[in-house]
């Protein structure tokens, strides 16, 4: 029989598993939709539990050969020496409290405090100060990944490059961390009580693991890849060395090779809300800009290419026949921007990405998809990573088998969308220039009065 990897995936959006063969068939996936007490580590498990008795009774699949583990972050849990959780987690990238401390860390290390909105250690810091009794009864500062592959082995784990979001030159970090491992390692082998609860036998070997993102990077292969996620990834090989490289990063993938890289706070999150708000009837029909309107999609926060916290959500353009369906596709309209941003500093860089690999659960709302092949002016290939198979892919692949995830169709940019978003790129540029010193303070202001 041929060998099945189970792949979990913990984010925003709740747990997800799938059952992948080593062939790289999907036998089966399914998903556990996020509660109010996803921000709860203590609430995982059952949650992954779910998740993976449904898709194992859609594919009734018991001999498991591998699993493999993602989740976002860098989302940092205080744990005992029970591996249990003692705080709620968050987020580093949506979580705006420990402000001073990355302050001050960004000065010992050079950076604006924007560079560290994907750091641990300001949480770990503010942790310490504000949250003492739950910090002194501590035994570990483990990330979402790192604490999933303990509940399942019984074994605190960190990759590393988790662990590159830990430390900081000069700057021990105030807990005790795992030793890194990499991502590929074996962890442990799945325990009986973590197995009981899961409906499989005991004892199939765990990967290490990553962030959920580079999971999904390395499953979905290609040149040039783009997760269309909750938060947005545009990833292409590079040979710079790691580190930053401009307004990107250079990043080392969990399998090696290196590349520029840029991610986004908010893309997919950003598209759910204005669609709550205002509806997504007749947004397919309308082209970019309909209405005279260009937005900025920074509802909390951004990393790339700005690295601000304060960034913060507009639209320009208002008139008072603007309708919702406008204001929908403008919000549409300016995540795919964003990703062009982050594609024009990836040629400043003499990188000219023309086909692009497109994976994340993103790949399932046409709109997206069809703005995001006419903002590149490139064509999409498709890859399904969602539900968690990306995270199968990964363990297979951790435990010696070689699966590839078929492209499963091919998107082509349309020439008017493309000069579109040609006329608008300059303008969306622009905006958050203008508007940065506004964003921030109305940002002090919602503070001094909450």
């Amino acid at each position: 029989m041929t060998a099945v990897g189970l792949g979990i995936d913990v984010g925003l959006t709740g747990a997800r598993a799938a059952l992948v063969r080593a062939d790289g068939e999907l036998l089966g996936c399914s998903a556990a939709p996020a509660v109010a007490t996803m921000n709860d580590a203590r609430a995982w498990p059952g949650a992954v539990a779910r998740a993976v008795r449904d898709a194992i009774r859609a594919a009734p699949v018991h001999d498991i050969a591998a699993i493999g583990v993602a989740a976002a972050g860098p989302q940092p849990i205080l744990v005992d020496e029970h591996c249990e959780p003692l705080l709620p987690t968050r987020l580093t990238a949506l979580d705006r409290r420990p402000a001073a401390e990355r302050e001050r860390l960004a000065a010992h290390a050079g950076v604006a405090a924007g560079e560290l909105a994907d750091h641990a250690l300001p949480t770990l810091l503010w942790w310490r100060e504000h949250e003492p009794d739950a910090f002194a009864a501590a035994a570990h500062a483990l990330d979402a990944t790192g604490y999933l592959v303990a509940w399942l082995t019984g074994r605190p784990a960190m990759d590393r490059i988790t662990h590159a979001d830990y430390v900081l030159s000069g700057i021990e970090p105030p807990l005790p961390i795992p030793v890194v491992a990499e991502p590929f390692a074996t962890a442990g082998r799945l325990r009986p009580e973590a197995a009981s609860e899961l409906g499989l036998a005991a004892g199939a070997p765990v990967a290490v693991g990553t962030y959920d993102s580079w999971v999904d990077l390395e499953s979905t292969g290609g040149e040039s890849r783009i997760l269309l996620g909750s938060t947005m990834v545009l990833a292409t090989a590079t040979v710079l060395d790691p580190g930053v490289a401009g307004d990107l990063r250079s990043v080392a993938l969990p399998g090696g090779g290196h590349m520029l890289a840029g991610w986004t706070s908010a893309a997919g999150s950003t598209i759910a809300w204005a669609q709550e708000r205002f509806g997504r009837d007749g947004v397919a029909e309308l082209f970019p800009g309909a209405g005279g309107l260009v937005a900025v999609p920074y509802l909390d926060g951004e990393r790339t290419p700005v690295w601000d916290t304060d960034a913060r959500g507009a639209v320009v353009g208002l008139t008072g026949r603007t309708s919702s369906g406008e204001l929908a596709r403008a919000f549409v309209d300016a995540v795919a921007l964003s990703a062009r941003d982050i594609v024009e500093r990836m040629r400043d860089l003499e990188h000219r990405p023309t086909t692009w690999r497109a994976a994340g659960g993103g790949i399932h709302d046409p709109v997206w998809l069809q703005a995001t092949s006419d903002v590149l002016a490139a064509e999409l290939e498709v890859v399904d990573v969602t539900s968690g198979a990306g995270a199968g892919v990964f363990g297979l692949r951790a435990a010696g088998f070689d699966p590839v995830l078929p492209i499963t169709r091919t998107v082509a940019p349309r020439e008017a969308a493309c000069e579109r978003y040609d006329r608008l790129y300059p303008l969306y540029r622009e905006l958050y220039a203008q508007l940065r010193s506004t964003m921030a303070a109305l940002g002090a202001l919602e503070e001094a009065y909450q």
